[in-house]
């Protein structure tokens, strides 16, 4: 079923009921018109933790789709999606990502935002080095007075 706002709706078999009624007469048929929204669902995305580069840049990981009906087609496509930490810094983070959109035949039936907000950490650089000593001459004068 692919998403219309408005569908004709036909109802046949129906019948009059109750005491009076023989008293009337109605059609066993009608026909009317319903409006079905689309679905609202949520789309979760996870981000990989990083090591400290000094840039804000994070990678998504995947995305689930929370809410749809499961016989149905739809899922997340982050393919063009961007994020980002909040803080460049070494810890815990907020992390943004924009740009996800919904993919599959039943997208059209449903309707999510295009963002989400996950964690993630920045770990800390390692950083690794070599401590040469300094060779000076010292002279030493003593004085006298």
């Amino acid at each position: 079923m692919l998403f219309r706002s408005t569908w004709t709706v036909t109802v046949i078999g129906l019948a009059l009921a109750g005491t009076d009624a023989a008293n009337y007469t109605a059609g066993d048929s009608d026909t009317t018109s319903a409006t079905i929204a689309r679905k609202s669902i949520t789309l979760e995305v996870a981000v990989a933790d990083k090591t400290y580069d000094a840039t804000t840049g994070a990678t998504i990981t995947g995305c689930d789709v929370v809410g749809e009906i499961p016989t149905t087609d739809v899922s997340c496509d982050f393919s063009s999606a961007t994020a980002a930490f909040s803080d460049a810094s070494a810890g815990t983070w907020t992390v943004t990502v924009i740009g996800l959109a919904l993919a599959g035949t039943d997208a059209a039936n449903y309707t999510a935002g295009d963002s989400d907000t996950t964690s993630a950490t920045i770990a800390r650089r390692s950083v690794t080095g070599a401590i040469a000593p300094r060779s000076e001459e010292h002279t030493s004068e003593l004085q006298s007075h």
